[in-house]
């Protein structure tokens, strides 16, 4: 699988504390996702850069926004709340979102973290997802 640095949204991120991924993918002014007259959507593949620790949860909200600030963003979707234990390196995230048609232009992961300690994350736009190990 080839993943592109312009479809980063998190490199390596920590998992310790609540926060908006990295990066944000931009859409383009007539939001892609909105216009695009495919019917595959960008795909979001989250891998565990650093194990994490603590009795602990973390969530992943997929937002978009019209604002490249994020300010008014819309949640899309939202995962489970995954326990910390479950967030290994060399194992998959149970969380495969894709990006919604009706995305804004910018469009990001905002990590709600809760008695998580250490732990990072890598977040990437792909085209399609490696589903073997």
């Amino acid at each position: 699988m080839i993943l592109d640095k312009e479809m980063e949204l998190a490199a390596a991120q920590s998992l310790a504390a609540t926060a908006n991924s990295q990066n944000v993918l931009y859409l383009g002014p007539n939001s892609w996702a909105g216009n695009s007259v495919g019917t595959d959507n960008i795909k979001l593949l989250f891998t565990v850069a650093e194990a994490a620790g603590g009795s602990g949860t973390v969530t992943f909200e997929l937002r978009s926004s019209a604002n490249a600030d994020r300010s008014g963003a819309v949640v899309h979707e939202k995962s489970s709340a995954i326990p910390a234990s479950k967030l290994k390196p060399g194992m998959p995230v149970p969380y495969h979102p894709s990006i919604p048609y009706d995305a804004d232009r910018y469009v990001g992961v905002r990590i709600v973290s809760a008695g998580v300690y250490g732990g990072k994350i890598n977040i990437h736009g792909v085209a399609s997802r490696q589903t073997n190990r």
